[in-house]
């Protein structure tokens, strides 16, 4: 960061240049000026009405500066594409579990979604916890084949 100089003389520089050339480069230099340096810098001044040195923050300041502050910056950007995928994936699960039978449905949805334990099940259903494991095994294979467009044996069937 360059820090405040003379300015250039840019009818020294450009002696054949015209007036609005010259009136442009200097804008243009203290534009640059402003960028490069003002912005950049934190600004000091003496209150009048205190008496005291005040020193006010950059206008441009860096991410580090307001972290080291304590901001805490969290991500809420919404990711689109991953909440479509997310979506079709749900509603392709949700149309398989449909396909299932009301027996091999309240499987499913007792040991993933209530999260229940085969063995708690098998105590339930008054079958042994190996029959629960099968069925489970057997219904999870079917789901895998209606999800990668397979045809597989329905309720209706």
């Amino acid at each position: 960061m360059e820090k405040r100089g003379k300015p250039l003389y840019f009818e020294k520089m450009y002696p054949e240049a015209s007036g609005e050339v010259i009136a442009c480069l200097k804008k243009t230099q203290r534009k640059m000026q402003h960028m490069e340096y003002d912005i950049k810098v934190p600004r000091t001044y003496v209150s009048r009405r205190t008496g005291k040195m005040v020193t006010l923050p950059p206008l441009e300041v860096s991410m580090e500066f307001y972290l080291d502050a304590g901001f805490d910056f969290r991500d809420d950007r919404i990711d689109i594409e991953n909440d479509y995928i997310n979506k079709s994936v749900r509603k392709s699960l949700y149309e398989a579990l449909d396909c299932l039978s009301a027996e091999d449905l309240y499987l499913i949805v007792q040991l993933f979604f209530r999260g229940r334990s085969e063995q708690a099940l098998a105590q339930e259903l008054q079958v042994y916890q190996n029959a629960v494991h099968k069925r489970k095994k057997r219904i999870l294979r079917d789901l895998k084949k209606a999800l990668n467009g397979e045809v597989v044996k329905t309720k209706n069937d």
